[in-house]
C-alpha cells in the first residue's frame, strides 16, 4: 500500500509546479517549510527544507558515509509520518536522483521527464549570474546520467520548450485519484 508520494525529475523539469499542485490542490503535504522564492519567481520551489538540509552535506562532500545519510533519512521519514498534517505526505527533490536508495518502499514514485537540453535552456530565463547558471546545468547533467536508473511507478513527459502544466495536473490528479482516492478539492469550488 502506498503511503506517500516522491516526485523526482531533473532540475527545471516541472517538479516545482507538480509539487505545488499536489500540495495546494490535492492536499498532499509536500513539506512544512519551503525555501523562499528567488527573484523573478512568485512561488516556492516546494522542496522541504528539512530534507534539503539533511541531504546537502552528502551532496557537497561525497566522502561522507552513506550509512549516516540513510540513518538521517530514516529519521526524516519517521518524523514526516508522525507530523503529517494530512492523510498523505510527499517529497520533491532532484537530489533523490543522486541517492535513490532513500526512497521508501511504500512511496508512489512519479518521475517527470524533460530533455536535459530544454532544462538547461530554461535557465536563461532565471535572474541568476553565469556561475549559478553553470552550477544548475552541471547538476542537470549529473542527474540526467542517473535518471534512467531510478525506478518509478509513473513517468510523465513534462514538455519541451515550456512545461505543460495542464497535462501534468491532469495526470497527477488521475494518478492520485487512482492510488489514494484523492480528488482535487478546488474543482468542486468552481
Amino acid at each position: 500500500m502506498k503511503t506517500c508520494v516522491y516526485l523526482i525529475g531533473l532540475p527545471r523539469s516541472g517538479t516545482s509546479v507538480s509539487a505545488q499542485y499536489l500540495h495546494e490542490n490535492l492536499g498532499i503535504e509536500m513539506g512544512q517549510t519551503f525555501r523562499a522564492p528567488y527573484p523573478g519567481r512568485d512561488d516556492f520551489d516546494y522542496e522541504d527544507c528539512a530534507f534539503t538540509d539533511m541531504i546537502m552535506p552528502y551532496v557537497l562532500d561525497p566522502k561522507k558515509r552513506l550509512f549516516n545519510l540513510k540513518v538521517a533519512n530514516t529519521r526524516y521519514v519517521q518524523q514526516r509520518q508522525k507530523a503529517k498534517l494530512s492523510q498523505y505526505w510527499g517529497l520533491k527533490s532532484p537530489l533523490l536522483l543522486l541517492h535513490p536508495s532513500l526512497i521508501p518502499e511504500d512511496a508512489l514514485v512519479i518521475k517527470l521527464y524533460r530533455e536535459p537540453v530544454y532544462c538547461k535552456l530554461s535557465t536563461k530565463n532565471l535572474p541568476i549570474n553565469s556561475f549559478q547558471r553553470a552550477k544548475i546545468c552541471e547538476m542537470i547533467d549529473k542527474c540526467a546520467r542517473l535518471y534512467k536508473d531510478v525506478k518509478a511507478d509513473y513517468v510523465l513527459e513534462s514538455g519541451e520548450e515550456t512545461i505543460n502544466t495542464a497535462y501534468l495536473t491532469f495526470k497527477l490528479r488521475e494518478i492520485c485519484n487512482e492510488t489514494f482516492g484523492i480528488v482535487d478539492h478546488t474543482l468542486s469550488k468552481r
